[in-house]
């Protein structure tokens, strides 16, 4: 163990004729050097103890100065008998990554002198532990989807119903049984088909037929076209099976029924199927129809989703909401280990390719759920059954 250098400072000691400088050689034993192995950057303060010996013959006070970047001391003020050792600890905490070597300051005090001891740190700071995690996006149920057309001119409606049954076919979930109603209430059955199945070869063609419904004259009502063929169980079979329901509307709901009421009916039922809607999104300013503030109570109260019609591309909608409803998972579960070091380390990634946290049009496709812990993405974003979800973290374990 060699000892450090020191510089001697004024006494307050007097004999009462002269001031008596204590320190007259060192009087602190500590290394001339302290070395860290690789240290992960961001991770918890890397710390070695040290063995420090009071040399002389009365009492010392140690203190330091502000860490030397990323290296300091702790567990400082210390006292110190004569002869007496104690441990001290030296810490790292690297912010980049690389060889890195620093000097700290300790400050032996005694009677109002100070003598200064210096010692050499050295470290290097290494990128943490990366590690994944794959998962496969499970094959969800089959299912039955009932759409409501409010065709009253609804924009670009064939175009989006021509690309939504195109989407639906190559989705590469099992298939999807479709019925398509007006808000009359009466269902559509293209070639006497009432119940679509999205893996008959007619499909996309019966489909585009169906939603070519018929402007409904005087009162219609989403909500009670529902809630109609719920009651009646039509079509046959398709209530008793996951299903969930579309409305497509460019009107406000012509139920009478206030908001809480709607909800109360709903509710009513064997199972609280999911309401989802397209329709105008904003109160006023709208030019594709109008508002309906009824549906987000109605939404929210059955884990629907609303989205917007005023928009030419409503097709994407429709997508986001089927994914949601019809059981394509949003939420990705991370295992408890190796730990996540920082959310800002994530990187999620399907079928190998880069998965941004957020689009080109600035929108968020995914975020992580700290109190989950898993990785949730926007229904738009979900991958299809059988694709591969990776996640890489680093991790200080």
């Amino acid at each position: 163990m060699a000892l450090a250098g020191c510089s001697g400072a004024a006494s307050s000691i007097d004999d009462g004729s002269r001031q008596i400088n204590p320190f007259t050689s060192p009087c602190l034993e500590l290394p001339d050097t302290v070395s860290f192995g690789p240290t992960s950057v961001g991770c918890d303060l890397s710390r070695q103890r040290v063995t420090v010996r009071n040399r002389c013959a009365f009492r010392l006070t140690l203190t330091t100065e502000k860490p030397a970047g990323p290296f300091g001391v702790a567990a400082l003020p210390m006292t110190l008998e004569p002869g007496e050792q104690a441990p001290l600890s030296v810490g790292f905490a690297p912010v980049s990554t690389g060889a890195v070597a620093a000097v700290l300051t300790v400050f032996v005090h005694a009677n109002d002198s100070t003598q200064r001891n210096t010692f050499a740190v050295e470290g290097v700071g290494v990128t943490a532990r990366t590690v994944s995690f794959d998962q496969l996006a499970p094959v969800p149920p089959r299912t039955s989807l009932l759409v409501i057309v409010d065709d009253d001119g609804l924009t670009n409606a064939e175009q989006n119903f021509r690309d939504f049954a195109r989407y639906l076919v190559t989705a590469g979930w099992p298939s999807v049984d479709v019925a398509v109603s007006n808000v009359s209430g009466a269902l559509q059955s293209p070639d006497g088909v009432t119940v679509l199945s999205t893996d008959a070869a007619e499909f996309e063609a019966r489909f585009q037929r169906a939603t070519r419904t018929a402007p409904t004259p005087g009162r219609r009502s989403c909500h009670d076209t529902a809630l109609s063929l719920r009651d009646r169980r039509e079509p046959p079979g398709f209530w008793e099976q996951p299903h969930s329901i579309i409305c497509v509307t460019d009107e406000p709901d012509g139920s009478d029924l206030p908001g809480s009421e709607m909800i109360a009916r709903w509710a009513s039922g064997r199972v609280l199927s999911p309401f989802s809607v397209i329709s105008p999104w904003h109160v006023a300013g709208e030019s594709c129809g109008r508002f309906e503030p009824r549906f987000e109570r109605l939404v929210a109260a059955t884990n629907g989703l609303r989205e917007d019609l005023c928009t030419p591309n409503w097709a994407t909608a429709l997508q986001t909401i089927s994914k949601a409803t019809l059981g394509f998972q949003t939420t990705f579960y991370l295992p408890s280990t190796p730990s996540l070091r920082s959310v800002q380390s994530l990187e999620v990634s399907v079928e190998g390719v880069p998965f941004p946290q957020v689009d080109f049009r600035g929108a968020r496709s995914w975020r992580y759920d700290s109190v989950l812990h898993a990785v949730i993405l926007e229904p738009l974003y979900t991958p299809t059954p059988g694709q591969r979800l990776e996640t890489r973290w680093q991790t200080c374990d």
